[in-house]
């Protein structure tokens, strides 16, 4: 008797897509979320002149840690830019420079936590 390594296939497995209902309200909500981080971008750049400074006078914790957490997203959201840009260009002959710069956008990510200070 010959057994063969191989199992018959199962049936397609459908996948399951959430109803219409709840496709259009997590578009609606991701559209809110996107409004919202534009609306406190353009509320930070209009009052304070497009750079702010959370260590000025007279400035509410509230108000700073807003200004610090929109400082973070901004230079976030560049360095992943600047990163993709980078790495558009190596495809074909030159994917093989991908690796060193994963490594040093990884190395970069969790050196912080590394070194002391």
């Amino acid at each position: 008797m010959i057994v063969s390594a191989v199992e018959p296939s199962a049936p397609p497995v459908a996948i399951a897509t959430p109803p219409l209902r709840l496709r259009a309200v997590h578009k609606i909500l991701l559209l809110g979320a996107a409004l919202g981080v534009l609306g406190a971008m353009a509320w930070q750049g209009l009052t304070t002149g497009g750079s702010p400074d959370p260590t000025r006078a007279n400035v509410s914790p509230t108000v700073a840690i807003l200004d610090i957490g929109i400082l973070v997203f901004r230079e976030g959201l560049e360095c992943i830019l600047v990163l993709a840009a980078i790495t558009a260009s190596m495809t074909g002959p030159r994917s093989y420079c991908r690796r060193p710069v994963a490594w040093g956008a990884g190395l970069a990510l969790f050196w912080p936590r590394l070194s002391p200070g």
